[in-house]
């Protein structure tokens, strides 16, 4: 089922629906390209490859990147406040990973102190910077180049309506499509194809 939608972004994709993924092909943009941590959670990153005519993949890296929390002041609940009284103190952040502090508490020692507190119990002065995830490849061609790669947050399903009428007229069925997008991006379509059942990724890994 073909579908035809255009908006005034600059990159539009050409789009299989499946299902269970979506198969997006569009322009491939500036390298390396840069893709958000709610955006990569949607995205099989073993499907992401270069299409074309002629297209030689000499070398494709993905790097994550996200600013450390180590060293930074933040603020932590005390060990000594009550279900009364709560204490918060300016503290260190020594390993984000676990979650690892120092702090100096009077009621508790005159020297600094090391502690493991909960995520909730940390106050950041400014929000904590999120991943990003980079793809870079490095290719030959003579062609022009496309970014093929499956994503999962989008998917359609087929929806019916039953139209009865007096006993003279026949009674109309409408199938429709009903496709939706559960990411927080949008996506730019300017062609699409709706296909029945799941895509299979053994052969699409082997088309890659």
């Amino acid at each position: 089922v073909p579908v035809l939608t255009r908006t005034d972004h600059r990159v539009f994709a050409h789009v299989k629906i499946y299902s269970n993924f979506a198969e997006i092909i569009q322009p491939l943009g500036i390298l390396p390209l840069e893709f958000s941590a709610e955006d990569w959670s949607d995205i099989r990153s073993d499907s992401i490859t270069l299409v074309g005519a002629n297209v030689n993949i000499t070398q494709q890296t993905i790097t994550e990147k996200k600013n450390s929390l180590n060293n930074l002041q933040v603020y932590v609940r005390s060990p000594s406040s009550s279900n009364t009284e709560t204490k918060f103190f300016q503290a260190t952040m020594i390993d984000e990973n676990r979650n690892l502090v120092k702090l100096i508490d009077k009621d508790i020692s005159k020297e600094a102190i090391y502690l493991t507190v909960q995520p909730d119990h940390i106050v950041y002065n400014n929000e904590p910077s999120q991943s990003k995830y980079y793809v870079n490849f490095t290719y030959d061609t003579t062609d022009a180049v496309y970014l093929s790669y499956l994503r999962s947050n989008l998917n359609w399903k087929t929806r019916y309506q039953l139209n009865l009428f007096e006993e003279t007229k026949q009674a109309i069925i409408i199938a429709m499509a009903d496709i939706r997008n559960d990411g927080k991006s949008k996506i730019d379509i300017e062609y699409g194809e709706l296909i029945g059942g799941e895509i299979n990724l053994r052969m699409f890994e082997q088309d890659g």
